[in-house]
């Protein structure tokens, strides 16, 4: 690919000749082609061989010096010689700018460089979310570059597959072939399978369009998804384990604290941090909010008079950035998190409407880390009243409040408090309608279905059975 250096090149006018009739010549290195050296000629040159003391004769040309009278048609002086070069360079930089996109075109492109453009498209068009982004440049490293995260081994599946082929001679028996090796990789799932395949299915999508490559099929339209692993259970809390999971968090159990003392102001400090654990898993819990949902509210965002949280941002990786799905959403705020937000909202800073609700002790983000590791260690403490206590994770909360709101509230209802963009999300949350109430309906419309029936003519029923 052409590399650009410097976009203004140092030029050097020379003295040459030929038959002894010299001419002035420009010597640069060129913005393109890594620095090729390139020489034009300017023209003809007003000089003569000879040596002279007048010093408006004189040049820095060794052997030339200015000829007497005024320049012949055709001629130039060095001044005149100058003059011309940036004329020169842009034009011949342009030709040759031209000569490469030609020669560019003329090759057929690679897999990186159609990968490459297509996420610069999906990012500068689509829009996509930095975690978005920062998935597709996982999926699209390259096996010599490092992984981002610490323990995980640089897979770089794509690329080291693909890399470097003619994206023209990818067929799709080479792509099937390539999915069926993926199949018996046992770190992958059928789901991280489909993944790969759909994240190569766009990048050929994208280069098969008029503007882009136009390349004359996609290889991997013709391959099969893989069949994913059906939804597994929702396992979720009850409600009074979500409340001695937050007592736990309040009373400050998690902590080990045997052996360390500490001063007055640390323990006020701490008891804040705990009460606020505390609160941020009733939230999670009984508002279905996510990790980052939560670490991204602020105080303004809770409505008290209309009974109602508006999530409206997300605190993830380090940023805030609009909910999944990029859509907000309104929660109703029920009695339980109304308390406990209401109690949180006494402490002694960090309560106005701009502010974070769940925050450090310097009002800035909480990490999503230790709150995660906070909240195991409360769980682990509360379980060991309860042995039948199941050992969730934090994302749990949140499966079940949808399981304790599917109770009362249609689907509809429920997928627009979550926030699910596809209905089939929600409705894993259905076993939990109580199904003696929807048994007692469809009797009474059987019954009455009944009712209402027109008695059948004499025999026909049997004659219906008989055939």
């Amino acid at each position: 690919m052409t590399k650009l250096l410097s976009a203004t090149p140092t030029a050097h006018v020379l003295v040459r000749a030929h038959r002894d009739k010299p001419f002035f010549e420009v010597k640069w290195r060129s913005t393109l082609d890594g620095g090729t050296q390139v020489m034009r000629r300017i023209g003809p040159a007003w000089l003569e061989r000879g040596q002279t003391s007048d010093r408006r004769r004189q040049s820095r040309h060794d052997g030339w010096i200015k000829r007497r009278g005024r320049p012949a048609d055709g001629y130039l002086t060095e001044d005149e010689a100058e003059r011309c070069v940036p004329a020169i360079i842009e034009r011949s930089e342009a030709e040759r700018r031209a000569a490469i996109e030609v020669a560019r075109r003329a090759e057929p492109p690679t897999f990186d460089e159609i990968a490459v453009a297509w996420l610069e498209h999906r990012i500068a068009v689509g829009g996509i979310k930095r975690t978005t982004r920062l998935n597709y440049e996982s999926l699209l490293r390259r096996p010599s570059e490092p992984a981002k995260k610490r323990g995980r081994p640089p897979a770089a599946r794509l690329m080291k597959r693909w890399g470097g082929r003619d994206a023209t001679s990818i067929t799709t028996r080479e792509v099937t072939k390539w999915l069926s090796e993926l199949d018996r990789d046992p770190a992958l799932t059928p789901r991280a399978v489909n993944l790969h395949r759909q994240v190569m299915r766009s990048i050929f999508a994208y280069a098969c369009r008029a503007d882009t490559y136009a390349l004359p099929f996609n290889p991997v339209d013709q391959t099969e998804k893989r069949r994913e692993r059906d939804l597994a259970e929702i396992i979720t809390y009850t409600v009074a384990e979500v409340m001695a999971i937050a007592r736990a968090a309040a009373a400050g159990a998690h902590r080990d604290v045997t052996r360390i003392q500490f001063s007055e102001e640390e323990e006020s400090a701490r008891a804040v941090e705990d009460e606020q654990d505390a609160c941020v898993i009733i939230v999670a819990a009984f508002c279905g909010l996510r990790m980052g949902e939560c670490l991204g509210l602020r105080w303004r965002h809770v409505i008290w008079d209309a009974q109602r949280i508006h999530v409206q941002r997300s605190y993830v990786l380090g940023e805030e950035d609009s909910p999944k799905g990029r859509r907000g959403r309104t929660v109703p705020l029920a009695d339980q998190p109304a308390q406990a937000l209401a109690k949180l909202s006494q402490r002694p800073m960090f309560t106005a409407p701009s502010d974070l609700v769940f925050c450090s002790r310097v009002g800035e983000h909480l990490d999503g880390s230790r709150l995660r590791r906070r909240y195991k260690a409360a769980r682990d403490m509360a379980s060991r009243d309860s042995p039948d206590m199941p050992l969730l994770r934090f994302h749990d909360l949140r499966h079940t409040f949808g399981t304790l709101a599917a109770q009362g509230f249609d689907l509809v209802n429920v997928q627009a408090m979550m926030g699910h963009a596809d209905s089939r999300t929600t409705a894993r949350y259905l076993h939990a309608r109580p199904v003696a109430a929807d048994a007692a309906k469809l009797t009474t419309i059987f019954g009455g279905a009944a009712a209402v029936a027109e008695p059948a003519p004499v025999g026909v029923g049997n004659s219906q059975h008989s055939r």
